[in-house]
């Protein structure tokens, strides 16, 4: 009996990818140009496979000016996009892939 509860939290413990942790939404940058890209809260988290979905129509706005950003491991650059939310608001998100 006492294996099996060693067993269980050594499952528990070394489990990483956290459902929910990758979605997949559409990143837009300033002059129209669309992606359809997975957003994850981890470089370490695998996105789930891509829900078929129709590019949406990006407001052209101006891309805001940021400081230089540092991109975290695992990926090579952030750039501002614009990000549409399940409520179908656009908003300027620092993104990095």
């Amino acid at each position: 009996m006492t294996s099996a509860r060693v067993l269980a939290l050594l499952l528990a413990s070394t489990s990483t990818d956290v459902p929910g942790a990758c979605q997949w939404q559409w990143i837009c940058d300033g002059s129209g140009q669309c992606e359809h890209v997975p957003l994850c809260d981890s470089t370490l988290s695998l996105p789930p496979p891509e829900p078929p979905s129709i590019a949406p129509i990006s407001p052209l706005s101006i891309r805001p000016i940021q400081p230089p950003t540092i991109p975290p491991i695992g990926t090579g650059q952030c750039q501002p996009f614009q990000v549409k939310d399940a409520a179908g608001k656009w908003s300027w998100e620092t993104v990095c892939r």
